[in-house]
């Protein structure tokens, strides 16, 4: 059984105790590659965007920027994150693991200062199925890491040096690359990877506050 990094688990967690927008974090996995579903377009009440790009380009990195950023202009963000590996945040022995193994459909974990949703499901790698989940009224957008063939408008992050082909070249629902060469060519807006501080503004601007108008 794989198991996602408990660093990465931290890394984002560190960002949600460090600012006062509303975080939650759904984190889901694939088991089956073959599998993945284009999800369906949906009018969903907020804006919703994702982060593509290949591993190690510095997707969850830029999330955790964006995320500091924009709560703190009081932007409260939902984040789902795709992995394609079984999580497991609990431990053999444990009360919360014996009554998942039990056969608890749904268990919710409370604790101070936060709580844990386990639950089961089966459509993994349907993104509507995980949006389906959120609290709309408590947010003011979605930012996912993940579900790349999912329709939905998606900043793409790009890095020359790994030598990976541009996914916007097959994918029309890209409408901006972030990356570390600005002087990269291509048929869509180019945005700086190294300054988070403007791409924050430029989504801000084009999501938050023209839906809000």
């Amino acid at each position: 059984m794989h198991h996602i990094p408990w660093d990465m688990i931290d890394y984002l967690s560190h960002y949600s105790s460090m600012i006062t927008g509303t975080i939650t974090l759904l984190f889901n996995y694939s088991r089956d590659f073959k599998s993945m579903e284009k999800s369906t377009p949906q009018n969903w009440p907020k804006p919703v965007i994702a982060l593509a790009g290949f591993s190690g380009s510095g997707k969850t990195t830029l999330l955790c920027q964006l995320l500091e950023i924009m709560t703190q202009q009081g932007i409260a963000i939902a984040v789902i994150k795709h992995s394609h590996h079984q999580i497991e945040l609990d431990k053999p022995g444990k009360d919360s693991y014996r009554l998942k193994q039990s056969g608890a459909r749904q268990l919710l974990l409370s604790c101070p200062n936060q709580v844990i949703m386990f639950a089961r499901q089966e459509a993994h790698d349907n993104l509507d199925e995980q949006l389906r989940k959120l609290d709309w009224q408590s947010i003011d957008m979605v930012i996912v890491e993940g579900y790349r063939h999912s329709h939905v408008a998606k900043l793409e992050i790009y890095r020359p040096e790994q030598g990976k082909p541009q996914l916007n070249e097959q994918d029309a629902d890209i409408f901006a690359i972030a990356s570390n060469d600005l002087h990269l060519e291509s048929k869509i807006p180019v945005w700086p990877l190294d300054n988070p501080k403007e791409i924050a503004a430029l989504l801000t601007s084009r999501f938050v506050i023209n839906n809000a108008s």
